[in-house]
């Protein structure tokens, strides 16, 4: 178990961690169409055997091909004779790691007709950088590859998996702080749900952790410059242009989304009608989104001023708040 810190196990195979979606998908003999974004991603692999435990499969997750592998679920296949015994995936992980950081369980009634979607037992341990968790089903769960009698997750943190990408998304901040001394046509939008800083947590590690959140899972999206921010009110958003570098940029207080003036580029203009929530409004610009109320002034004057912009195509897409 203690090898957990420095990689993961695919049928046998301990491959390291910060190895990438694609090529863990490739030394596990899987067929990875990928597209080159960064985006949440799931790989089932072959995988029947891992951590002394029988197993169905494993499913890798991270941001895209050129991202690491982040987390990895194992599915625990049910034993022979039927046993849902947690103790007999839980005790041999408190053998190797201690005694549980989180242990959790949950009384399922006999007969629960819901029992095989819910969780019965928990135990969470921390094993150096790399965590574990394991889920038990309140009854076996049934998928391609056979019935299951939980899942034991493995996950690295994304602090250590963004250190390659974070030198060029300061580097890409940095030269937008440089762009926004020439920032012109600067044109405000109030709205009346505030935007929010994207993965902005709290503690001392909360500037950085944030910067290897956006590095790693979505780089286009960029601190906004301080002479940006400064001209904004905490409940407004905003675009403006830096002329002679041919730049255009959406921007919070605290976020921003650059695009080259003239270059094809899609805005999302959400409108989600009430039902039985009560609806909302949305501008989304690759990974930068900013909402407010279902009827927002702000956010329709805002897509169509933005729909006069050349190379600009605003998509608007209508449901309802179910």
């Amino acid at each position: 178990m203690h090898e957990i810190d420095s990689g993961f196990r695919l049928d046998g195979r301990l491959i390291p961690w910060g190895t990438t979606m694609a090529s863990a998908a490739a030394d596990a003999g899987i067929a990875f169409a990928d597209d080159g974004r960064v985006a949440y991603t799931r790989l089932r692999a072959r995988c029947p055997r891992a951590y002394g435990f029988d197993t169905l499969a494993a499913e890798m997750g991270g941001f895209g091909g050129d991202r690491p592998v982040t987390s990895l679920a194992y599915e625990l296949a049910l034993p022979g004779d039927g046993s849902m015994d947690a103790a007999r995936w839980i005790d041999p992980i408190r053998h190797a790691c201690g005694v549980p950081e989180r242990d959790e369980t949950e009384e399922i009634a006999a007969g629960d007709a819901y029992a095989s979607s819910r969780v019965r037992r928990y135990a969470h341990w921390q094993a150096g950088e790399a965590s574990i968790g394991i889920s038990i089903y309140g009854a076996p769960r049934s998928g391609p590859e056979g019935r299951s009698a939980g899942t034991l997750w493995l996950s690295w943190p994304h602090a250590k998996a963004a250190i390659p990408y974070l030198p060029p998304w300061r580097s890409a901040c940095a030269a937008l702080a440089v762009s926004a001394r020439g920032a012109r046509d600067l044109r405000a939008f109030t709205v009346q749900m505030k935007p929010s800083a994207m993965h902005l947590g709290s503690g001392r590690n909360a500037a950085h952790n944030r910067a290897c959140e956006l590095a790693l899972t979505a780089p286009d999206v960029l601190d906004t410059p301080l002479g940006i921010a400064t001209r904004l009110k905490p409940d407004q958003f905003a675009f403006w242009r830096n002329p002679d570098q041919k730049l255009a940029c959406l921007s919070t207080r605290f976020d921003s989304r650059i695009w080259d003036e003239g270059s094809a580029v899609e805005v999302t203009h959400q409108v989600t009608r009430p039902a039985k929530g009560g609806g909302m409004a949305g501008l989304h610009l690759g990974r930068l989104s900013i909402y407010d109320f279902f009827g927002s002034r702000a956010i329709a004057e805002a897509a169509d001023a933005l729909a006069q912009m050349t190379g600009v195509t605003v998509k608007r897409v209508e449901d309802y708040d179910c």
